[in-house]
């Protein structure tokens, strides 16, 4: 991707999706899956795998048809318009729920392991104003700090992994 209309390079897009499936899979799925399943929690992953599969397929079909169209686009045309505001709205609901789920277990974490007296509401509203502000900022300022933080959550994950080894 070139640098013009605010598109990012390919680093900063494996930045983003870094930092993305770090915190879903460290922050909010492993302590789910150990706390349902305890030391189960390894069939979940192959439980899964079909499922991911099939999306993966699935996906690439929609890729190949797609072709360099924006995908709404790509749906009107193929499917028309009520569709395709279906699957707009849908994404938009699904964004929210999945910003407002992360949010909410972040402060949780935050509270319970190092800020215990600082108001919840102090640090969601905190987290959602640089949230706010970074989204009308736009993709491109959203790459660059996710690039300027993936070393350091990087380093930080390593000294974790090395306190918590017996």
């Amino acid at each position: 991707m070139s640098r013009e209309k605010g598109q990012i390079t390919i680093w900063l897009s494996f930045s983003i999706i870094l930092l993305s499936a770090g915190l879903v899979c460290h922050v909010l799925s492993i302590p789910a899956i150990l706390e349902a399943a305890g030391r189960d929690g390894w069939l979940s992953v192959v439980a899964a795998a079909p499922l991911f599969m099939l999306f993966l397929g699935m996906m690439y079909i929609i890729i190949r048809r797609v072709r360099g169209q924006r995908l709404t686009d790509w749906i009107t045309r193929e499917f028309g318009a009520i569709p395709s505001w279906i699957f707009r709205i849908s994404a938009s609901i699904l964004l929210f729920m999945l910003g407002t789920h992360t949010l909410y277990e972040t402060t949780n974490w935050t509270v319970s392991t190092y800020l215990q007296f600082t108001p919840p509401y102090v640090l969601a509203g905190g987290g959602a104003l640089v949230a706010a502000w970074a989204a009308a900022k736009g993709i491109r300022s959203i790459a660059m700090t996710s690039s300027l933080l993936l070393p350091f959550v990087i380093l930080l994950g390593y000294f974790v992994m090395s306190a918590n080894m017996k």
